[in-house]
């Protein structure tokens, strides 16, 4: 196998059930806390629905789902989009272009150097809820209907605002889409025929008949719950929400300057090959692309502390990918070195084509705070999975990462889809050759002020990019300085200003 040329991750944005950006979700996952709830009306009279016998024809046996909030505001003319044409387009494709937006802002990359770059965009998505809604409500048909609900676009739209130069498309493999996606834009990188890749997927929950589809397939949780690994696991609740990396190659992030976050050390992609039915999980197939994903990575299987598992909490799901993820892991493990694992499908639910990059952004945020959050409605363990012959161990409490002195962080994360489609991406944390922290007792002059500017291109924008800024620096004050410096030059200006300056974060708060 080729060696892997491994891909840094500088900028990360987000947006997921009662978590309007990844601050938010970390606080979310760190607090142990849902955002599964029952649907009511928020989207449609689920009433009309719901039946809790799964037979009834036309009705699902679930009343729960974990929603994002606001799904129809937007700032078209920020995007230079007709508010006409806003109203025709695709929830998912507004989510996205304004994630893609945010991850620019993350990475701290100059705007002018990433418009017109050679970068490609990648986005997992897997459902048409849009149009579906669309022609059930006999909507009007206008000049901006087709490209407004067409799939493919919530990619083209990113890589037409900021002019980009390289592939632009939507992927589906089922649930394992996102994951795909990131692989996809890995591969890219590493041939040399991008310099850049946003990677990133999306889901929403728009359709009422999507419920009853998936309740008759026997996916969905009577209980309204994730109860993954649990004896009382009986499937999944419908998430929804999105989230976009920022890639570039690792060699090329360290000599550009670029924050990185982390490090994807190896990916892989497979189909499980012959299988009891097209929609069954397959063990041998799960524990193939483990093994091509660590070869190509270089790291050891018992090295890995954490996998993020796919974790879907169905009764032939969880018991397959568990025994798969122990044959593989657990082989060289001596007794006390159980591989832990988790799922963010307890937090927020089930994201279908965008679950795998909420499982990533997990990792990459549980490793930036050395931090391994709880894996919700764990209470009893499935006894159709032998944890402890498996050398497995579920993240049942919020706690430290699990490392010897002078580790790196290690991680997996698991994908696969309802067709077939596998893939695992290996996480390393990223350390600096000459890595020198400072404290807020460090020796800097406490009578220096630093500047930060702020604009938008509208009044509110404004007021809620600073809010954003208040609520970032309040979590962390050591990095007060260093985002100054990169607002003051990287950031653009537009019309609506405001301008701060301060010795410190707490004296701007």
């Amino acid at each position: 196998m080729e060696t892997y040329i491994p891909v840094a991750i500088v900028g990360m944005s987000g947006s997921f059930p009662k978590a309007h950006n990844l601050d938010d979700f970390w606080k979310l996952l760190v607090s142990g806390k849902s955002s599964i709830e029952e649907i009511g009306t928020a989207r449609w009279n689920h009433q009309d629905y719901f039946h809790p016998n799964n037979s009834v024809p036309g009705k699902t046996n679930q009343m729960h789902a974990a929603f994002l909030n606001g799904i129809n505001q937007f700032d078209p003319l920020f995007f230079n989009i007709s508010p006409a044409e806003a109203i025709e387009m695709n929830p998912s494709q507004k989510l996205m272009m304004e994630l893609a937006w945010s991850v620019v802002e993350d990475s701290k990359m100059p705007i002018d150097k990433i418009k017109g770059s050679l970068t490609g965009v990648y986005i997992g998505n897997i459902w048409s809820d849009f149009e579906h809604q669309r022609k059930q409500k006999n909507a009007d048909v206008t000049t901006h209907s087709a490209i407004g609900q067409s799939s493919n676009v919530i990619a083209n739209r990113i890589s037409y605002y900021f002019g980009f130069r390289g592939p632009s498309l939507v992927l589906d493999t089922g649930c394992s889409s996102s994951l795909v996606a990131v692989h996809m834009a890995c591969q890219a990188l590493q041939s040399g025929t991008i310099d850049t890749a946003l990677a990133g997927a999306v889901n929403h929950l728009l359709d009422p008949d999507q419920y009853v589809l998936l309740s008759k397939f026997g996916g969905l949780s009577p209980q309204g719950r994730c109860s993954t690994f649990d004896a009382d696991a009986d499937g999944f609740v419908r998430g929804e929400g999105g989230a976009v990396l920022m890639l570039k190659k690792l060699d090329d992030a360290k000599k550009d300057g670029d924050h990185i976050d982390a490090v994807i050390k190896g990916s892989a992609v497979n189909y499980y090959g012959v299988c009891v039915g097209v929609r069954a999980a397959c063990m041998s197939g799960e524990k193939e692309v483990l093994d091509q994903a660590y070869a190509a990575s270089g790291i050891q299987p018992k090295d890995v502390h954490y996998v993020e598992a796919h974790g879907t909490g169905t009764k032939l799901g969880d018991p397959t990918e568990c025994q798969a993820l122990g044959e593989f892991f657990g082989w060289k493990r001596n007794g006390n070195q159980k591989l832990r694992i988790g799922s963010v499908k307890t937090n927020i639910g089930h994201l279908e084509g965008a679950a795998g990059m909420a499982g990533l952004i997990k990792v990459v945020l549980a490793m930036k705070n050395r931090v391994l959050p709880k894996n919700l409605n764990f209470k009893k363990p499935n006894p159709q999975i032998d944890f402890e012959e498996l050398k497995l161990s579920v993240q049942a409490e919020k706690t430290a990462w699990p490392i010897q002195q002078d580790e790196t962080l290690k991680a997996g994360v698991n994908s696969f889809g309802w067709g077939g489609t596998n893939s695992h991406v290996v996480i390393e944390e990223y350390k600096t050759e000459n890595k020198n922290y400072v404290n807020s007792q460090d020796n800097r002059e406490s009578s220096n002020y630093h500047f930060l500017p702020i604009s938008a291109r509208s009044n509110s924008a404004l007021q809620e990019y600073v809010n954003g800024y208040i609520n970032f620096l309040s979590t962390d004050e050591n990095k007060f300085e260093d985002i100054c410096k990169a607002t003051s030059l990287r950031k653009p200006d537009f019309e609506y200003r405001k301008l701060f300056s301060a010795v410190n974060s707490a004296s701007l708060i």
